[in-house]
């Protein structure tokens, strides 16, 4: 059974519909509703889903290690 997830924006004093709204819409962004229900839409093999997963690691795994270099090369620019 999918675990049920709720999101829930409380109107503050004074606060306009559009900004609720804005606010509800940026909360399911960060919770990542979006993203699931598009996951989700089609079946997806255990060994693509592996496969995905694996190649998203290795993505994050090179983007950290460009951020990690860049930054080593403003240290020594900065001396």
């Amino acid at each position: 059974m999918a675990k049920v997830v709720n999101a829930e924006v409380v109107a503050r004093p004074n606060e306009s519909a559009e900004r609720l709204i804005r606010r509800f819409v940026k909360k399911c962004k960060r919770r990542g509703f979006l993203d699931e229900v598009r996951k989700r839409r089609y079946f997806e093999k255990k060994s693509d889903k592996r496969r995905r997963e694996k190649a998203e690691s290795e993505y994050r795994r090179q983007r950290d290690k460009r951020k990690q270099e860049a930054a080593q090369n403003r240290r020594k620019r900065r001396k």
